[in-house]
């Protein structure tokens, strides 16, 4: 083995090490001098040890090295293993400077993929997005317009995670841009999905009849909508759901909707999922017993009554299929 790549699996290792020793002034030391490392990977490592121990001393060090691995940030930090880690520990560690962080929600860092350039730093702005909500010196106002941009990022995994930063400043005027974005689409269902969620955590009862609008499209959104609705949990979604799930003829939204109603844990909604599962045909029977076990639904005599219904049911397979999920010494 090469002496460069034994120092560099050693140092490695001890990184690794780190996180199971006690904290000391050495430790502290120790990764601060790993902070300074040429290897965008040691460096990602070194901050996820400052990160364990809780070590706020390192903050301005972790600063440092981020703000080195926007120069030439392909050649130095590829794939952005640095930047990442960094920004996760300095979140975890409480900093709430936002400079830090409104320089990452700028960066786009394309680099060379097989056929063209793919940008590595969604993840960074997407960390970005939802650390500055921890900066209080900021005013709502100013940090919505900074968090605005994140819904028209180029990358999905930005889109979606800006909406839930969005929903975290917990405010009406945050609401209105979910809202906004919801009604002018885009190209990925998930993103408005992640939209209707927001919106309903922010405005809770009074956001269901407008996510109830996306339950009434096709496919996907139709999709998006109703998993946001049951994940909301909220009594008031149990009836948009049930009506929809009715007069689906498609299987596979059928099964989302049925899935929403699992995940929404009310009461109403288990009475729909036992009623599938007594009367209807065994793909939707079976459905619903998946949809209740997915959700790990619980409640008192809710397994006899479970077993009940699929014993009702007219196809035997339906009685096979929950002996499976819910077997007698369950």
């Amino acid at each position: 083995m090469e002496v460069g790549v034994k120092k560099y699996d050693e140092q490695l290792e001890r990184l690794h090490a780190l996180k199971d020793e006690p904290p000391t002034p050495a430790l502290t030391a120790e990764v601060r001098k790993a902070l300074g490392n040429k290897s965008n990977y040691l460096v990602g490592k070194a901050a996820n040890v400052a990160a364990h121990h809780r070590t706020g001393d390192l903050i301005p060090d972790l600063i440092a090295a981020f703000e080195r691995f926007l120069l030439n940030p392909v050649k130095t930090d590829p794939q952005c293993w640095a930047k990442k880690a960094i920004v996760k520990a300095l979140s975890e560690l409480g900093h709430d400077d936002p400079r830090v962080y409104l320089a990452g929600l700028r960066h786009v860092q394309n680099e060379p993929i097989w056929g063209g350039v793919a940008d590595t730093a969604g993840p960074v702005r997407a960390q970005c997005a939802f650390a500055l909500v921890q900066c209080r010196s900021l005013p709502d106002v100013t940090l919505l317009s900074h968090l605005l941009h994140t819904l028209v990022d180029g990358e999905k995994e930005v889109r979606v995670e800006g909406a839930r930063a969005i929903a975290n400043v917990g405010r009406m005027e945050a609401s209105l841009l979910l809202r906004l974005k919801a009604l002018t689409g885009d190209t990925e269902p998930e993103v408005t999905g992640a939209c209707l969620a927001a919106v309903l955590s922010v405005e809770r009862e009074a956001a269901v009849d407008f996510v109830c609008t996306f339950l009434e499209r096709e496919g996907d959104l139709a999709a998006e909508a109703a998993l946001a609705l049951g994940l909301a949990k909220l009594p008031e979604t149990v009836a948009p759901l049930a009506a929809r799930y009715r007069r689906e003829r498609d299987n596979a939204l059928a099964t989302m909707l049925l899935t929403a109603l699992a995940v929404s844990h009310q009461n109403k909604a288990i009475e729909v999922l036992l009623d599938v599962i007594e009367t209807e045909d065994t793909p939707r029977a079976v459905a619903a017993l998946e949809a209740i076990f997915s959700a790990r639904v619980q409640g008192d005599g809710l397994l006899t009554r479970i077993r009940s219904a699929a014993s009702l049911n007219p196809d035997p397979k339906v009685e096979q299929a929950c002996g499976r999920l819910f077997p007698a010494d369950h």
